[in-house]
């Protein structure tokens, strides 16, 4: 019998003993959290309180904030941290695009954005996986991480002791040849939930 790929709803068969845990043993960091980037309004902080208490979570990592824009960052710091202090820790993020297009001294441009969102409260920097895939310099060369020119943004967050999270390793699958219109249709109504993956996979392909 010949089933297509979006016809495929197989029905979970698997019959095992449950051990249902409700809160986990030692209390959890949400180390990768986004509040304001995939929200078009973002709950409240007594709202995310309320589900974090109920996974036994106790510190929230909001990753999205700064690289949206230092005035989001600003806002979630004001609706989060000043209201539940040591509770919510938001991520600087550095606007690439405004520090390249200062020319040369475009590092010290980034390092200056890291201290000013460190001084209004970021306490650890998010590097988003645009560097090494999409961010080019002025010369069109793709920036990679370990560009020395970077070396600016990398003392300044040692400086400040903000920890650093970078978002790289994109599929392999990414990089090569683009597959049939078909292929694509069918990799588009099976990444619905993660639109963001298919919208990027397609930009390379094209």
């Amino acid at each position: 019998m010949n089933v297509k790929l979006e016809e495929f709803q197989p029905v979970n068969q698997l019959q095992v003993e449950e051990h249902l845990l409700n809160k986990p043993k030692f209390p959890v960091i949400e180390s990768h959290g986004h509040i304001a980037l995939w929200n078009e309004s973002p709950p409240s902080p007594e709202e995310l309180l309320e589900n974090m208490d109920k996974a036994g979570i106790t510190k929230f990592v909001d990753l999205d904030a700064g690289v949206i824009g230092p005035e989001i960052l600003e806002r979630q710091i004001r609706r989060f941290s000043k209201k539940y202090p040591g509770v919510f820790i938001h991520a600087a993020g550095i606007d690439w695009p405004v520090c390249i297009e200062s020319g040369k001294e475009f590092p010290e441009i980034a390092a200056e954005q890291l201290r000013a969102q460190h001084h209004v409260g970021a306490s650890v920097l998010k590097i988003w996986k645009n560097i090494g895939l999409t961010l080019r310099d002025s010369q069109g060369n793709l920036i990679m991480l370990d560009d020395p020119r970077l070396e600016p943004v990398w003392n300044t967050a040692a400086d400040l002791k903000m920890p650093v999270y970078i978002h790289v390793a994109d599929p392999l699958a990414f990089f090569q040849p683009s597959p049939g219109a078909k292929q694509l249709d069918c990799i588009a109504d099976h990444c619905a939930a993660n639109n963001v993956l298919f919208r990027q996979c397609a930009f390379i392909i094209d």
